[in-house]
């Protein structure tokens, strides 16, 4: 059934650019001074047509790039250094995706615990309730469309990549390899590129602002039910709030074509959990057990 397909990929990008969006943004200062380093209703959303080998090609460090623990390093002191990610670590956020393409909006809710407890609920008139969630081991989604279903090898590791809230700060235990390979343009806004290859699936590439340091753009490749899709992810709307400059908003171009965007509308830090909601709802614990 077309929809159903359909529902599946949707829930899958939703879920992954809610987790990019929510990652903390910072306020910096220009980095293009750091001194290089020593050493160089659904028929609009079609499934993608055919796998994607990787989002970069092997990359090399540019000799004359800062390195890229420098460009990360000074994300993370800019945006009120590990304290402020320690201490705001756990959030809850309310917001409204759409797809101005299909005329679809739909209102979402997401607890995070660190490292890596989560809950999602999207409700949407035209494709039902979809939650998607983490007790801290097992990663999983279900929707009224398709049932509930575990995520596992590549899908798995990527979920519990783009959910850790400090994933900045211990990125090495997420990603092998990381190099800055030049300069590029995002939107008019001169960034560093740096390549990021995870220890479990295809590499990534963060376009770093020149100027402020924000993130301006990720390019990345993911693992959904659906098959491998190629997403270009623009965060937005920069705010501070408790210390910390978050991303409000979040552009989404999949297969280089289908427009999502993502808003947040309500985000506070250390909130009170209702009880039980990281727990594993019956019908996946029964996968588990299976």
């Amino acid at each position: 059934m077309k929809t159903a397909r359909v529902a599946k990929l949707l829930f899958a990008l939703a879920v992954l650019a809610l987790m990019i969006g929510g990652c903390v943004k910072p306020k910096v200062p220009p980095v293009d001074e750091i001194a290089p380093p020593p050493k160089p209703a659904a028929e609009a959303l079609a499934p993608p047509p055919e796998p994607v080998e990787s989002v970069a090609p092997a990359a090399v460090q540019a000799p004359d790039a800062p390195s890229p623990d420098d460009v990360i390093a000074a994300y993370i002191e800019a945006t009120g250094g590990e304290k402020a990610y320690r201490d705001n670590s756990d959030w809850h956020a309310k917001g409204t995706f759409a797809m101005p393409a299909m005329g679809l909006t739909a209102g979402f809710e997401t607890w995070y615990q660190a490292p890596n407890r989560t809950y999602m609920l999207i409700e949407s008139p035209a494709l039902g309730r979809m939650e998607s969630g983490s007790n801290g081991e097992v990663f999983w989604e279900k929707s009224m469309m398709t049932g509930a279903r575990l995520k596992t090898g590549e899908e798995a590791a990527a979920a519990e990549r783009e959910t850790a809230f400090a994933k900045w700060l211990e990125w090495r235990g997420y990603y092998s390899d990381a190099v800055v390979t030049g300069r590029a343009t995002v939107e008019d806004r001169e960034c560093w590129t740096v390549v990021m290859t995870p220890e479990v699936g295809s590499p990534e590439t963060h376009y770093f602002d020149v100027a402020d340091g924000l993130l301006r753009k990720t390019d990345m490749a993911v693992e959904t039910e659906m098959g491998r899709v190629t997403i270009e992810a623009f965060p937005g709307d920069y705010r501070e709030q408790d210390g910390l400059t978050m991303s409000f908003s979040m552009r989404q171009v999949v297969m280089g074509m289908q427009e999502m965007t993502f808003t947040y509308d309500e985000l506070s830090f250390q909130p009170q959990f209702p009880e039980g909601v990281f727990d594993l709802p019956e019908d996946v614990r029964i996968l588990v057990t299976d």
